[in-house]
């Protein structure tokens, strides 16, 4: 398996579904065009983006994970119960400040948050400290906010959140594709 972290870009999403949980995907520059298309692909008509809480229909939803399982990529579920980070704000500040401080660790080239405006200020400041933590000042990769229904990429963050919050069934399907750190 390819080192998809060095010179990767990592995709981060959220999932507030019982404990507080950052997805972040991290695919190699080089596999980012044919990932999305892939996605795309995915797409009904007059649909702009793929949300799996939107997805009812099984057969559907089996279909978008078995697709994003094939993608060539990594994916790292940060969890934080926000009774032990003084609520859910805390703890997405301490899930996005350890991603900031692997992808700076690891060589990531660029990330990407799903857009939250509510949020855009304090995710900054989370990624500058998890960077610094990491020891790498200033922070060694370009970062932004995007919609997802700008960036496909963000679609795979929110499946694979989507099937970890789930448990049962979907939990066991993604097992092998997602590592868990516990904060």
């Amino acid at each position: 398996m390819k080192d998809q972290a060095r010179g990767g870009h990592a995709y981060l999403d959220e999932s507030t579904q019982g404990d507080y949980l950052v997805i972040a995907s991290v695919i190699a520059p080089g596999d980012v065009r044919e990932a999305r298309a892939a996605l795309r692909d995915l797409l009904l008509p007059r649909q702009r983006s793929l949300h799996m809480k939107d997805e009812k229909k099984p057969a559907r939803q089996d279909l978008i994970v078995a697709t994003v399982c094939n993608l060539e990529l990594t994916t790292t579920i940060y969890v934080a119960k926000p009774s032990e980070h003084k609520g859910h704000t805390g703890a997405r500040d301490a899930c996005i400040q350890r991603a900031s401080s692997d992808s700076a660790t690891q060589g990531v080239q660029r990330l990407v948050l799903d857009r939250n405006d509510s949020y855009m200020k304090r995710d900054e400041a989370s990624i500058l400290k998890g960077a610094t933590r990491a020891g790498v000042n200033p922070v060694p990769f370009d970062f932004g906010h995007m919609s997802r229904h700008e960036e496909p990429m963000l679609w795979v963050p929110d499946v694979l959140g989507w099937c970890y919050a789930r448990g049962g069934t979907w939990r066991h399907r993604v097992r092998d594709h997602v590592r868990i750190i516990a904060l």
